[in-house]
């Protein structure tokens, strides 16, 4: 079992291309860590520093407080899964998952209770003399898993893989891998581009974006207190809609947003970072804060639209609009209990207590955390 350390790391690729940029991390013991961005953000390189398939440019990396910097992949007690499973076509399962401890000259008996365990672990104990051109993608997930468990690692290292899986099996492949996490109680770092995977699997979930570290943070945080709008966007599905909205000071704090205009409630305000009479901003509203509009509710900003598009879902219904103060289309979730049809004049409306608000300068959250 291992912690990890990243100070400064930094990968920098000839004609002075940064794909990481002085990552800083602290890995517990037994964590489950997933690295998530767009294509290009430097997770997987970050990955590969870790396994000591890159060399690290700048900054120290730790294992189990040793600085690991120049030791060589084979040394550092991790093991690592790909995504294309790696495989070799012509063993069996057994001797795929044994081939490592062969080659440390392990005996016999104990490669065959190494792999017994894990086969047993990971329902693959009557596959065992197959092939992997036999097995169902998801099997063949779990050999290339039992290959990396009976090595015993401190650290397991995921790059993407169950990116290969169709969506039903991803999604079992998905509570399967927390599963046996909790089963083998070691150190997990998960790299994927699929905000779902990574919200529903980490305990902490580091957002990348352009080889720098954007927030580290666990998935509900990330969820209710981005730091800014990229991973306010980033985190949650559908995303989070933006406007551009504008905070005026007067006897209040006051929400403008094209002719309309209301008082934050306290609740907001009192959390803002915010110490003009006037400023310019992008305002956050989640799809599932948007209600069909009720003249009662009086913290709830009323807009009158235009549906564009609808979605019936079963338990949802997605409404997609136009609006003069968004850049593209907006997305509400609504309930379903009221039919909607395209090209319907409807009224909705957001409750201002659940509101996001990014300095349209810097982008940064102007929000604080509720108790701080």
């Amino acid at each position: 079992m291992a912690n990890l350390v990243l100070k400064d790391v930094s990968k920098i690729y000839d004609g002075d291309v940064k794909a990481v940029n002085n990552m800083n991390l602290d890995i517990k013991d037994k964590e489950f860590i997933v690295f998530v961005g767009p294509s290009g953000c430097g997770k997987s390189t970050t990955l590969r520093m870790i396994a000591g398939l890159e060399s690290i440019s700048g900054g120290e990396l730790f294992i189990d407080d040793k600085l690991v910097n120049t030791l060589p992949s084979k040394n550092r007690d991790i093991s690592m899964v790909f995504q294309n499973y790696a495989l070799y076509p012509h063993m069996t399962v057994r001797d795929n998952m044994g081939f490592a401890l062969k080659m440390k000259k392990e005996p016999k008996a104990q490669i065959k209770q190494k792999v017994d365990a894990a086969a047993e672990i990971l329902e693959l104990g009557k596959y065992l003399d197959r092939k992997p051109g036999a097995l169902s993608g998801g099997q063949r997930q779990r050999v290339a898993l039992g290959r990396a468990m009976v090595r015993n690692p401190k650290v397991f290292l995921l790059d993407e893989p169950l990116s290969n899986l169709d969506a039903k099996l991803r999604v079992t492949m998905r509570t399967e891998l927390v599963k046996l996490h909790r089963k083998l109680e070691t150190t997990f770092i998960y790299v994927t581009h699929d905000q779902t995977e990574a919200m529903t699997m980490g305990d902490r979930i580091a957002v990348m974006r352009d080889g720098v570290l954007e927030q580290f943070d666990t998935p509900r945080n990330l969820y209710k207190n981005p730091n800014n709008l990229f991973v306010g966007q980033f985190i949650g599905s559908p995303q989070m809609n933006i406007f551009r909205a504008k905070l005026i000071r007067e006897g209040g704090v006051h929400l403008y947003m094209g002719d309309r205009k209301m008082l934050l409630p306290s609740s907001v305000s009192d959390r803002l970072d915010f110490k003009g009479s006037e400023k310019d901003i992008y305002l956050g509203v989640r799809p599932e804060h948007f209600n069909f509009y009720d003249v009662n509710n009086q913290q709830d900003f009323p807009l009158e639209i235009k549906t564009s598009n609808v979605e019936q879902v079963g338990s949802d219904t997605y409404v997609y609009f136009n609006s003069v103060n968004a850049e593209k289309d907006i997305v509400a979730r609504l309930s379903p209990t009221e039919e909607v049809f395209v090209d319907d004049v409807i009224e909705v409306s957001f409750n201002l207590e659940n509101i996001y608000l990014f300095d349209f300068d810097t982008e940064e959250t102007m929000l604080r955390e509720e108790g701080l």
